[in-house]
């Protein structure tokens, strides 16, 4: 019957989804995890406003991240690294968003940090996949890396353009519109 189908938890999602060895699969793993930090982070922020008499939110992080495990919010940055490496869409704008350790960015990182440089390397692998996959966000931040400077440290203009049409190719096909509404609302790309 119906009543007797159980849905399926957190971790028994992220446990299947991290065992099949798909990259597309590690990326929808890394995605709850992502959902529940988010959660987690909002909650936080949003505990300060309550107190001075804003609204609580309509969901708490504890339903949103159900029984996702410590261990697997350790392995988040591996789950991800996965699905970037493997050029999965999406995955290396969320390796950028998490910086390196998954643990933010600091002003105070010194440049010849070893994490620093490990994670940076990791991000341009996984841009250079993402944008070869047709990755729209990849291909922008690569345009972007273009126009400020190439692989022989100066700027090449000409792949810039190139990597910024393709981006805005991939986004109309994507969302249907050109990355002009995506500046409108989140800011300039490059």
């Amino acid at each position: 019957s119906a009543s007797s189908i159980r849905a399926e938890t957190n971790a028994a999602a992220i446990g299947r989804l991290t065992a099949t060895g798909n990259p597309q699969d590690a990326f929808t793993a890394y995605m709850l995890i992502r959902k529940c930090n988010d959660a987690r982070k909002d909650e936080l922020l949003i505990s300060d406003r309550v107190a001075h008499g804003g609204k609580s939110p309509t969901k708490r992080a504890a339903e949103i991240c159900g029984d996702i495990a410590p261990g697997q919010i350790a392995q988040r940055m591996i789950i991800l690294e996965k699905a970037t490496d493997a050029g999965v869409h999406g995955a290396a704008s969320k390796l950028a968003d998490e910086g390196p350790g998954g643990l933010g960015y600091s002003a105070d990182i010194e440049p010849d940090n070893p994490d620093l440089i490990e994670f940076s390397e990791a991000l341009n692998r996984g841009l250079k996949v993402g944008a070869a996959s047709g990755d729209w966000w990849s291909l922008a931040a690569m345009a972007a890396k273009y126009e400020t400077s190439s692989e022989g440290g100066e700027p090449d203009y000409k792949m810039a353009i190139k990597n910024l049409e393709a981006a805005n190719e991939a986004y109309k096909t994507e969302f249907g519109n050109d990355m002009k509404s995506y500046e409108e609302n989140h800011g300039r790309l490059t």
